[in-house]
C-alpha cells in the first residue's frame, strides 16, 4: 500500500513539473562576445561567462534582474546595471 501512495505522488509530482511554463529566460541565449565587463577579463567568451554569473545568483540567492536593468519575465539589459541593488 505505501509503494503505491509513493508512486502516486511522485507521478503527481511529475506531472506538476513538468507542467511549469518556460519563462524568458529559458530561451535566451548568452552572447559570443559579451560587452561592458568591468571586473571580468574582456575576452571571456560568453561560455566561460555564463557559469561564473550562474555562481553569483545562486550565492547570492539573487535573480539577474536583481542586479541587471529589466523586469523580471522580459528581456533584460546585460550590459548594463542597476545603480542601486537593495
Amino acid at each position: 500500500m505505501r509503494s503505491n501512495r509513493s508512486k502516486a505522488v511522485l507521478a503527481v509530482c511529475s506531472l506538476a513539473l513538468g507542467a511549469v511554463p518556460s519563462h524568458s529566460q529559458d530561451t535566451w541565449r548568452w552572447p559570443e562576445k559579451p560587452s561592458n565587463l568591468k571586473v571580468l577579463p574582456k575576452d571571456w567568451p560568453g561560455s566561460r561567462l555564463q557559469p561564473v554569473m550562474i555562481g553569483f545568483t545562486r550565492a547570492l540567492g539573487v535573480r539577474c534582474s536583481s542586479c541587471h536593468k529589466g523586469q523580471e519575465g522580459k528581456p533584460l539589459s546585460y550590459a548594463e546595471l542597476k545603480k542601486t541593488y537593495y
